[in-house]
């Protein structure tokens, strides 16, 4: 078993070694360019070095060089003249063009005879229209001849006539024969010769197409794997599939990214997937041929570089090296010492990178640069992809298969139903699950049959999901994590590349997670909310019966609000002590706070009197009985008042007072206390008086507390009256009156009184 796994390996590593050889041989075919005003490049070095010693020398011909596998020079011809690899004229090699010779851009092409080693055609245009010596000739040169230095063995073989300028050949379905193709002058016809071990086959495959060519300044050129042929076209470029198996040309389309200027360049890549346009209006453009109508094609244009104004940009040509190199003439372009490059015409866009002076030159360049068989240059058949992760479309490109009548992938995935195979250039794939799939791709061209396949790993992306956008309430503290896994690598929008970060701020927030393989991405939307403002304060020490107010400060923004009474309002009045707690949110904060309300009071205020019922002119004294009081603010009852602590008071008048105390304590809590005094009635009548101004007794009064009518009358003892007063406060002096008893009549509130007084003086 082992020996025979051994075995198959070593055939496919070595049909891999004859193929890269092979390829390389047929590039070495191309080793040696010149180009007018004696300029050229050797490719035999690496890098490619400039020289200065070919012969071509006539700016308004186009040259053609030949070398062979190992890349040594066998010979070169500007269609008019051939020189051998010693740069000297073969014997027989002027005059290749009778009559007067044109101005053609693909003046000569160079095609080997197939299954000899010696012969080789040199295909000529000199175009015009009507003269004999113009049309499309060729001849033989032998390089057996001359020592190996060759000879034109034959020459001025008609082959059609009128022809354009236009060139190109490409190698026939079989890989052994050759396609020349030209065009008609003045009309829409294709001409393809068919070049084999027997020669030149006189009668060419036809192809007549809409577009009609004349004779415009630019290149003709095939694919590098002969699957398209592209020809300048009035401001623009008519490309048209073509089958390497019958010579056919169809399905034409032309571009035209730009109209008002003339096509003078074209060139495809390597790997025949992209097409190079070179406009007078010096600007190099780039197409993706891997599409699947010609409109997508248009659609793909971009312009990967140019020159100013005044340098045209003319011949594009493919090298051995991979690169295109790109001729300049007209205007300031005449006689340049450099070529511009694209370094990378395999790389889409800006990827192929143009370098306008890319290669410097030891010789002026003008506008021409050498033909060769096209597929020397191409590259080998390849399948590549992009996209190799579950759940992405895998976008296949197939370059370098040649002309195809129809083709046909199959994905390796027949889970995927129908959508397992595809009849599109430009397919695409989403596979049913990770694994590796042998992805095949076959082209069909008449009997042949091609199958090219490629190995495609599909790798699961990593699983993340950050979830649902957040919400939160400030100060929350947030994680945000992307899941673990084997080889797992971060990059958070934020810089950081950790599995997990807590971001502090608002905004959107991504992550890309890759396992090696695939990177997946999640996004998450953050919204920091801001609390209610809320503050209840400190607790409260109140005084008995004091309501207090609480607020929910926020609430009146239409935030909800919840107190710990069921009350759902912004504000509430309590007037019981306890703990009090609220409930204010924004639908996404939710603060809470609390206070207790404890009520103090005066409830030990009382009145203390040392006698609560007072005779006539007793003083009253009052005591404030209380805790830590600190005011007073007394009502006697008889309209006097008084703000000490223990007042001293004395009433004028007997009767029932109601004493009321307002007193607060040092906590500034009020409180009333009332007490009941009683002043007993009293009335004093003397007997007598004597009015010697001793100071005693002078005068007749009566000491009397009453409030109410009073009204005193003296008599004497013959009864009349001699005094009459109806205040209590009366004085009789009896001055006037002799001494004596007189009688008195006094009547108050309370009663009559009757009685004598004796006046004694």
């Amino acid at each position: 078993m082992g020996r025979h796994l051994l075995s198959g390996g070593f055939i496919i590593l070595l049909l891999l070694l004859l193929i890269i050889t092979d390829a390389k041989a047929q590039r070495n075919k191309a080793s040696h360019w010149y180009f007018p005003y004696l300029s050229g490049v050797d490719f035999t070095q690496n890098p490619p070095v400039p020289t200065d010693y070919g012969k071509t020398d006539e700016i308004d011909r186009g040259t053609a060089i030949i070398s062979d596998n190992t890349g040594q020079l066998l010979f070169y011809t500007d269609g008019h003249r051939v020189w051998n690899r010693n740069h000297q004229r073969m014997p027989n090699g002027s005059g290749l063009t009778k009559g007067e010779v044109q101005t053609s851009l693909q003046s000569s092409l160079i095609v080997p005879r197939p299954g000899s080693e010696t012969l080789f055609y040199i295909f000529t245009t000199n175009p015009g229209h009507g003269l004999v010596e113009q049309g499309l000739f060729y001849a033989v040169v032998d390089m057996s001849r001359r020592s190996g230095l060759g000879d034109v063995i034959q020459k001025h073989v008609p082959l059609h006539n009128p022809v354009t300028g236009s060139l190109t050949a490409v190698q026939h379905a079989n890989g052994k024969d050759y396609w020349v193709i030209a065009h008609e002058y003045d009309s829409g016809k294709y001409l393809a010769y068919l070049v084999t071990a027997s020669g030149v086959q006189a009668s060419p495959v036809i192809s007549e197409l809409p577009s009609i060519q004349r004779e415009y300044p630019g290149q003709m050129k095939a694919a590098p794997d002969g699957s398209r042929i592209v020809v300048p076209a009035d401001a623009g470029a008519e490309i048209s599939d073509f089958n390497t198996r019958t010579g056919k040309l169809s399905n034409p389309y032309v571009l035209q990214r730009n109209p008002y200027a003339w096509v003078s360049g074209l060139e495809f890549s390597p790997n025949s997937t992209l097409l190079y346009v070179a406009n007078a209006n010096q600007a190099i453009y780039q197409y993706d041929l891997n599409k699947n109508t010609w409109a997508e094609v248009e659609a793909s244009g971009y312009q990967v570089g140019g020159w100013g104004f005044t340098n045209i940009i003319h011949d594009l040509q493919l090298a051995p090296d991979g690169r295109i190199y790109a001729a300049k003439g007209g205007g300031q372009g005449w006689g340049a010492t450099y070529l511009g490059v694209i370094s990378n015409p395999n790389g889409l866009r800006n990827q192929a990178s143009f370098d306008e002076k890319g290669f410097p030159l030891v010789s002026p360049v003008d506008q021409r640069l050498p033909m060769f068989v096209t597929s020397y240059l191409a590259n080998p058949a390849a399948i590549s992809y992009a996209n190799h992760c579950l759940g992405e479309t895998t976008v296949f490109r197939a370059a370098g298969i040649g002309s195809r009548d129809a083709l046909l992938w199959n994905f390796g995935d027949p889970a995927s139903g129908g959508a397992n195979t595809s009849t599109d250039l430009a397919a695409t794939h989403t596979f049913s699950s990770p694994g590796t799939y042998t992805v095949s791709l076959q082209v069909t061209l008449g009997d042949q049959v091609k199958t090219h396949q490629v190995q495609v790993t599909i790798h699961a992306k990593p699983a993340v999901d950050l979830g649902s956008d957040i919400s939160v309430c400030e100060g929350t503290d947030i994680t945000m994590d992307a899941g673990a896994g084997t080889d797992f690598t971060y990059l958070w929008s934020t810089g950081e590349t950790t599995q997990k970060i807590a971001p502090t701020s608002a905004g959107s927030y991504w992550v890309e997670v890759s396992n090696g393989y695939c990177t997946a991405r999640d996004e998450i939307e953050v919204t920091i909310t801001a609390k209610p403002g809320l503050e209840l304060g400190p607790d409260r020490t109140l005084c008995e019966n004091t309501p207090v107010l609480l607020s929910a400060g926020g609430a009146n923004q239409g935030y909800s609000v919840l107190w710990s009474t069921g009350q759902s309002t912004p504000d509430i009045t309590v007037t019981k002590p306890g703990l009090y707690w609220v409930e204010v949110t924004n639908g996404v904060c939710l603060v809470r706070d609390e206070i207790t309300i404890n009520y103090i009071g005066l409830k030990d205020l009382s009145i203390a009197a040392a006698n609560d019922t007072l005779s006539y002119q007793e003083p009253l004294y009052l005591e404030a009985v209380g805790t830590d009081l600190v005011s007073w603010s007394w009502d006697l009852g008889d309209g006097t008042t008084s703000r000490t602590a223990n007042p001293i008071h004395q009433y004028a008048y007997a009767g029932t007072y109601n004493v009321t105390l307002h007193s607060t304590n040092k906590n500034g809590c009020p409180a009333t206390s009332e007490k009941e005094i009683v002043v007993k009635p009293h009335l004093f009548i003397p007997n007598i008086f004597t009015p010697n101004n001793d100071g005693k007794n002078d005068v007749f009064r009566v000491e009397y507390n009453g409030r109410g009518a009073f009204e005193v009358q003296l008599y004497n003892r013959w009864g009349k009256q001699v005094y009459q007063a109806s205040t209590k406060d009366f004085a009789w002096s009896g001055e006037g009156f002799p001494a004596g008893v007189y009688f008195y009549l006094i009547k108050t509130e309370t009663g009559t009184y009757k009685g004598s007084v004796t006046l004694v003086k």
